[in-house]
């Protein structure tokens, strides 16, 4: 079995709140798709899909957002695989060090930085 703590962000550019995972454990949060093929049988160079995070937006569309008052959802049949190491083993995987970051140019540019 895994859990996931959630919370609701909202996106830049985005309207709306979805939800994203604040905590996990039981599962790998990350599923990795380098060296597979795409569809046109290239292989992949850097794509991971965050499994926690989308398990998480799924989870809080079901909860809601207002006074719908449901305090967790239960996930069947997720597609992950499922593990006992530690979390804090997990945990750093999906944060990036901001060289690794696509926008971190972006955020470079902010004063404060």
């Amino acid at each position: 079995m895994g859990i996931l703590i959630t919370d609701s962000r909202s996106i830049p550019l985005r309207e709306g709140t979805i939800g994203r995972a604040l905590g996990f454990s039981g599962f790998e949060p990350l599923k990795s798709y380098v060296g597979k093929k795409d569809l046109f049988g290239r292989k992949t160079r850097v794509t991971k899909s965050n499994l926690a995070d989308a398990l998480a937006a799924a989870a809080v569309m079901e909860m809601g957002e207002g006074d719908e008052q449901t305090p967790l959802a239960v996930i069947k049949d997720a597609l992950v695989v499922f593990t006992t190491k530690p979390l804090s083993a997990k945990a750093k995987k999906l944060f990036l060090d901001p060289e690794k970051d696509i926008f971190a140019g972006v955020y470079l540019g902010v004063e404060g930085n």
